[in-house]
């Protein structure tokens, strides 16, 4: 088997407008609405037709991108302390519904022998996550910092486990891509300090 280039670009963004208020002379509360978008060209061997049985693997070249519906970030901060703080953040789960082209070589113009340019879709997800805060200033001139911080990618409904990406001549579906990511929940941990 002769070495071939493979190549994906991949970007996701989002517009954000939130604000905050003090609830309590100790609690704050946060709302942001979060418009997200997206780009992704790749040029790989995919899984051409796996939903429908499959017809094995092929070269595939997919230009796809969008802009996904609104959703919410919510905040709370909380002063437990004069020298500590808490805070929690909870981002909603949202979806992109990606359209472009498609191009695979299982699919080609009987004329020309070319590959056939399909209309397409596909979805992005962008995961539930959750993160809580904590920070103390421990001196008058040093704050310490902690972050935890979970995103749900392997969840069923809203994770990136598979992308099914399905390809339509004059909107007859000719070709389903499934593109196995396999991604999977996610945790970090951070820890900051910061000296006057």
């Amino acid at each position: 088997v002769a070495l071939q280039n493979l190549d994906v670009t991949f970007f996701v963004g989002e517009f954000s407008a939130g604000f905050s208020f003090m609830a309590h002379e100790k609690v704050w509360l946060g709302l942001a609405l979060r418009l997200p978008f997206s780009k992704q060209v790749a040029d790989l061997w995919q899984n051409v037709g796996a939903a429908l049985g499959g017809f094995g693997y092929s070269r595939v070249k997919n230009d796809l991108g969008g802009v996904g519906h609104p959703t919410f970030r919510f905040g709370f901060q909380f002063k437990a302390h004069e020298k500590l703080d808490i805070g929690l953040m909870y981002r909603m789960a949202g979806k992109i519904k990606l359209t472009g082209t498609t191009e695979t070589g299982i699919l080609t113009d009987p004329d020309t022998g070319n590959p056939l340019r399909l209309d397409s879709e596909a979805d992005w997800f962008l995961p539930h996550a959750f993160a809580i805060g904590i920070s103390s200033q421990i001196t008058a001139k040093t704050l310490l910092a902690f972050d935890f911080r979970m995103q749900f990618h392997g969840a069923d409904k809203s994770g990136n486990k598979n992308q099914t990406v399905v390809a339509k001549n004059d909107g007859v579906v000719l070709s389903t891509i499934v593109v196995p990511f396999g991604w999977e929940n996610t945790w970090s941990v951070k820890l900051g300090v910061e000296h006057r």
